[in-house]
């Protein structure tokens, strides 16, 4: 008999969910994303491999494997090529669609801006533009909260990261939402596809594709080139971008700023919004819990304007947003990480060309991790409490090297504007609307939310 010096190591199989569809699990996906991604945490609790077309896909549920492929390996999990592909015909090549050492120069550079330094001055901009909201919602108690928050968090983006003030982007704001949206919608479509469609090509949704990003350079170019023209330094994303030298000396070009800007411009106020919005639906579904957190507010501020300095000494508000965004991730799933050569992950091996998902939202609703998963309770987020939760089984911004990089100001602006408004106003939703979750790159009500406001006597 022949002893063997080394034997193979002993590999977990990963489980296989199989669809003896041609298409594999697209038609599930189509019809519901989110309940069927929300199935398959639940049947595999670690991680299952599915199948989308002829593609091997690997949906990681189990926070230590997460870990492993958002975190500490990152770098040999990039985006998946087609679907960067996708993303870089809404965002060019900003710092949402790329990667490696480039992202990572890029984002770098960028980083300064969202240092806490930075929030004081950026948060008084929060509390007075939402100062101008309370004044519309006095003259007009019938509210599309869709409308305001995309509006309001758009001109707050716009003023603090490039110094473009509300009454110079008020007259596009609907534009640029719409265009956003619409680039959404066109970048799902061509996702289903499986594969890049070539700019070239005269479909439907790169003439889309098109028109968007021409109305966003109608919007945000001359903002840049009057910038680039006077060269004030105003200590804002546009400032960084305009001052920026490679090795070589040579300043960044102009489409790259343009690329840079549209990114945080697009991503740094829709999701804010969003998580704003589904915290009103939240709210309005459980007055308990709105009124507890209008309780601290009324006590700690006592009918004073919030500052920054005050958000430590109202910490169910945080809470409140922590579990909006535990059922209601801004962004819902971590697509597509590739796996670029066979490896180990955990006590598995993930082949080579497989694509890795991410499912916040089916991570979040993950009964051990939080017990009653449907439930709205911002408690589970109580100092005391949080720490029960494992590390990577909450990602409402992302992990590891391409965490959100306006993490720390989104939390505090949703803090912020949430505060102000239910400081002076309370509201209810308005009967009859169907609420119902839309699943694009962003969660957000299909249907828009309506709700009624009356001022509060304090």
């Amino acid at each position: 008999m022949i002893e063997l010096s080394h034997t193979e190591p002993a590999y977990k199989p990963i489980p296989k969910d199989v669809r003896y569809h041609p298409l594999g699990h697209i038609i599930d996906f189509k019809k519901d994303v989110l309940a069927s991604m929300r199935q398959m945490a639940q049947k595999h609790p670690e991680l299952v491999q599915l199948r989308v077309g002829p593609k091997r896909l690997i949906m990681v549920q189990h926070p230590e494997l997460v870990r492993e492929v958002l975190v500490k390996r990152a770098a040999e999990f990039p985006k998946a090529a087609p679907f960067r592909g996708t993303l870089s015909k809404a965002l060019g090549n900003g710092l949402v669609p790329s990667d490696g050492k480039f992202h990572a120069g890029q984002r770098k550079m960028m980083q300064s801006l969202f240092h806490h330094k930075r929030m004081e001055a950026y948060s008084r901009v929060m509390t007075t533009y939402t100062a101008d909201l309370l004044k519309e919602w006095e003259r007009n108690p019938n509210r599309d909260l869709h409308n305001d928050m995309m509006r309001l968090t758009m001109f707050i983006v716009s003023k603090t990261l490039f110094n473009a003030d509300k009454r110079t982007m008020a007259k596009d704001a609907q534009r640029a939402a719409d265009a956003i949206a619409n680039n959404q919608i066109w970048i799902e479509k061509e996702f289903w596809l499986g594969f890049k469609m070539p700019d070239w090509v005269p479909t439907r949704g790169n003439r889309q594709f098109k028109k968007n990003n021409q109305t966003l350079q109608e919007i945000l170019m001359p903002i840049i080139e009057q910038r680039m023209r006077t060269n004030i330094d105003h200590g804002d994303l546009l400032t960084t971008l305009i001052n920026a030298r490679n090795d070589a000396g040579r300043p960044m070009p102009k489409q790259q700023i343009f690329d840079e800007v549209n990114n945080l411009f697009s991503a740094g106020h829709e999701t804010t919004a969003n998580t704003l919005i589904w915290t009103f639906y939240l709210l309005g579904q459980n007055r308990h819990v709105a009124q507890k957190l209008t309780n601290e507010i009324d006590q700690v501020l006592q009918g004073r304007r919030p500052t920054m300095a005050d958000l430590d000494q109202l910490p169910y508000a945080a809470m409140v947003l922590k579990e909006s965004m535990r059922l209601f991730p801004a962004v819902w799933s971590l697509a597509y990480r590739e796996v670029q050569r066979d490896t180990t992950v955990g006590d598995y091996r993930f082949p080579k060309g497989s694509w890795i998902v991410i499912s916040p939202y089916a991570l979040h609703r993950q009964e051990s991790y939080f017990p009653n998963p449907e439930a709205f309770k911002p408690e589970r987020f109580h100092p005391t409490r949080a720490g029960n939760i494992p590390r990577y089984a909450y990602l409402p911004f992302g992990a590891g090297p391409r965490v959100c990089i306006g993490a720390q100001f989104a939390m505090i602006e949703a803090q912020l504007i949430l505060i102000q408004l239910l400081q002076t106003f309370n509201f209810e939703i308005v009967p009859g609307q169907s609420i119902i979750p839309r699943p694009l790159i962003t969660i957000s009500p299909e249907n828009g939310l309506n709700i009624k406001v009356t001022r509060r006597s304090q």
